[in-house]
């Protein structure tokens, strides 16, 4: 966007290449003596008019591309044989050699590779520079003896007269074609996301079903819009198959006479468009309320004066809004737009968050609104330019419900990255950020006075609730299975983090219990007053009912055998999640060694049960959807670090003990909570680690067996149907996030 926009924070920060966010892999790939590798070239801009021919080189070579620029970059993967330890990779052109920046992630190359966990993190960039004509590059890999070794060959030519080729990368062969390709994100579009004419056209037909046809008021603020995309941004409201819409435009006394001729020209040209030309320039939020004005729609839609939206869009907007008259609220998926239409960054969505609503702006964009309901909290709020559109989504829900608010899973909004503009990065806009947090502040103060804002790396922060007075009581349940060394670790991590709260530690002991344990624990309880034996002749997940009825806290904290607490706060950020009104089960972050995600929450679905969401994703990395590293409302929550009030546990009546793995009885347990409209939260703000040779001990913990599957398919079918939290247009049989076909469908497809 431009110098203003009606914009917030954007969700992610944009630190990352294309690759690492898109779920589909490159069309090729090469294998060598069990090497893996891909490559493509970048950047790929302009779509060429025709289509060009050159002739290949005569050397041999995997990949061959077609560059204009005189710098490029190579963005592969490569993964070797799992028996060999790579120190380095590099690519070698007439002895000059160029570093590649290795561990770029990968999620697609996981996709492909699940059983390879470094398959994520198997991705590199090399910046290289280009001579005209043919350019050689060698890549090659840096063994355990520091000797860089040969694994592929890159030819990349520059032509001697530049006639605007774009890149393209494929096997080598006699005659080459060059054509656009799409990205990744694009191809998957084209294949799931956006709409075929034939559908296009089963939408129109449909249209006569709706149960009613609301009025749909576009609010459109602007200001010194380049006229090429303010042009576009008119056109794709115009272009709507949806025909009962107004677009409202009020310009914020743009300077430059081309933008008011223009908006004048459509005024005049299209009845449905109306126009207000401020008099004084008076920033977007005074801009955004004069547009409100002139609003007669039951809904009003957000749309910034420089990006666009699909001709499905308002259709998609109506439909909810018909199906679901009470709603106030109605957002939906999103993607960025370059300059040259090239689309990336898709933003899958949770349904309706709260939680997470409070690190990030995840309704803007699409986002519509009840217009009674925006007149209501008196519309835009001078003084949070910026996030006035996160302003406007917090006090607009404090009037609502969570049943009010609808979350419609298709990318209906195309936000454009121009330079200015916080969708190509949040420190365009270092106003915004401010706004946005102030905006949270006096949310927080509203809603839960007690509550602050602690700021964290990278523009983001964190809310810490208010911590009870006096702390409860907290017991800690932990089953001693597993070698000696896993639990002294975990023992003595407990001891050296002890926090001022008041603790207990309940170790569960059986029959089976190893004799060199037994004397442990025995000898542990009398050193350590907190510590008590339980011996109980049941195990799994009975013990662990057995185990919570003898505990003497009001808060139970389950915990993963194998883990290990790591900072001395994870215990209180618990606390004061499970001390929230309306608050089920939370779950902390149980991490591995390389800071990448073991347990945290559970993807729900009706074939596997649950996918553990994230598993081996860098807590701190962004991704296609929510990110793990925000606190957030799932559906279920994995044994590994659940805590929960007591009185909640009794309420459902503990776990199921006719089912036999953790893993089932922590989603059945997750469900009934939900069933006693309580919200389960994930956070990443409590951590615990856990080692990779504790791992394999624990596969309860991963998967049920198909006892429990049948069980549960029968007792949660409606739950088990759709994750809430879980964007539909992902993969369930993939941990990390990939988009996939969607695994919804419409009523008039």
């Amino acid at each position: 966007m431009c110098a203003q926009s009606n914009s917030s924070l954007p969700h992610q920060s944009s630190n990352a290449s294309p690759q690492s966010m898109c779920p589909n892999p490159p069309a090729r790939v090469v294998e060598k003596a069990g090497f893996h590798y891909s490559v493509e070239l970048y950047p790929r801009r302009a779509e060429p008019s025709k289509t060009h021919r050159v002739s290949t080189p005569n050397h041999p070579a995997d990949f061959v591309a077609i560059a204009e620029s005189p710098t490029s970059t190579l963005h592969g993967w490569f993964l070797p044989p799992e028996n060999l330890t790579v120190h380095g990779l590099r690519a070698v052109h007439q002895k000059k050699t160029f570093a590649a920046r290795r561990n770029q992630l990968r999620p697609d190359v996981f996709a492909l590779h699940p059983d390879r966990p470094d398959s994520l993190r198997s991705g590199f960039r090399i910046e290289v520079n280009l001579q005209r004509g043919w350019n050689h590059f060698v890549l090659q890999y840096k063994d355990a003896q520091s000797q860089w070794q040969d694994f592929g060959h890159v030819a990349i030519r520059r032509p001697l007269l530049s006639f605007n080729l774009p890149i393209f990368m494929s096997k080598s062969k006699s005659d080459l074609e060059l054509e656009y390709q799409p990205s990744p994100h694009e191809q998957w579009s084209r294949a799931h996301g956006d709409p075929a004419p034939s559908e296009l056209q089963a939408m129109v037909r449909f249209l006569d079903r709706f149960p009613s046809k609301p009025l749909l008021s576009v609010l459109l603020p602007t200001y010194n819009t380049p006229i090429h995309w303010l042009r576009r941004t008119i056109e794709s409201i115009q272009e709507q198959i949806y025909p009962h819409w107004e677009l409202c435009i009020a310009d914020d006394c743009s300077p430059q006479p081309a933008v008011r001729r223009l908006l004048n020209h459509y005024a005049r040209s299209d009845s449905r468009i109306k126009l207000k030309l401020m008099e004084a320039h008076g920033h977007i939020c005074q801009s955004s309320n004069a547009a409100l004005e002139l609003c007669n729609g039951a809904y009003t839609v957000l749309l910034d004066h420089d990006d666009e939206v699909p001709r499905h869009a308002l259709f998609h907007i109506a439909w909810e809004a018909a199906s679901h008259p009470t709603s106030d609220i109605i957002f939906t998926d999103e993607d960025k737009i370059d300059l040259t239409g090239s689309r990336f960054e898709p933003y899958f969505k949770s349904g309706w968050n709260y939680d997470l609503l409070l690190t990030q702006n995840c309704v803007s964009h699409l986002g519509a609104y009840r217009t009674e309901l925006l007149r209501d909290i008196g519309g835009f709020r001078v003084g949070y330019e910026g996030s006035q559109d996160w302003d406007l989504a917090l006090r607009a829900y404090a009037r609502s419900a969570p049943d009010r608010v609808r979350h419609i899973p298709r990318i209906l909004y195309h936000w454009r990255t121009l330079e200015a503009s916080t969708a190509s990065t949040v420190n365009a806009k270092p106003y915004a950020f401010n706004a946005g947090r102030r905006s949270i502040e006096e949310h927080l103060h509203q809603t839960c006075p007690g509550a602050v804002i602690q700021d964290t790396p990278n523009h983001r922060w964190r809310i810490l609730w208010p911590l009870p007075e006096p702390a409860p009581l907290a017991s800690l349940i932990v089953a001693t299975d597993g070698p000696l060394h896993w639990l002294q670790n975990l023992i003595e991590s407990h001891i050296k983090h002890a926090a001022p709260t008041p603790t207990e530690r309940l170790l569960i002991a059986h029959p089976g219990t190893h004799p060199e344990t037994q004397d442990y624990l025995e000898h542990l309880i009398t050193r350590h007053p907190g510590c008590r034996l339980l011996h109980l002749e049941n195990t799994g997940v009975a013990a662990l009912n057995l185990a919570a009825a003898a505990a003497s806290g009001d808060l139970l904290i389950f915990l993963h055998p194998g883990a290990e607490i790591t900072q001395s706060d994870w215990l209180d950020e618990l606390i004061r999640q499970t001390s929230r009104d309306g608050i089920g089960a939370v779950g902390g972050a149980v991490i591995n060694e390389d800071d990448s995600l073991q347990y945290g929450s559970l993807a729900i679905n009706p074939t596997t049960l649950a996918t553990h969401a994230f598993r081996h994703w860098p807590v701190t990395k962004r991704t296609i959807t929510s990110p793990p590293h925000s606190v957030q409302e799932v559906s279920a929550l994995p044994l590994a670090c659940l805590a929960v009030r007591k009185e909640c546990f009794q309420r459902v009546q503990g776990f199921n003990e006719t089912l036999h793995s953790p893993l089932a009885a922590a989603l059945d347990f997750s469900l009934k909570l939900r069933e006693i409209n309580l919200r389960n939260l994930f956070t990443p703000h409590s951590q615990l680690l856990v080692r990779k040779e504790a791992q394999p001990h624990f596969q309860g913990y991963d998967q049920p067996n198909p006892q429990d599957i049948e069980l549960l398919v029968t007792r949660w079918k409606t739950q088990l149907s759709q994750d809430p939290f879980f964007n539909p247009n992902l993969s369930i049989h993939c941990t990390v996030p990939i988009a996939a076909k969607p695994s919804t469908s419409w009523p008039w497809q």
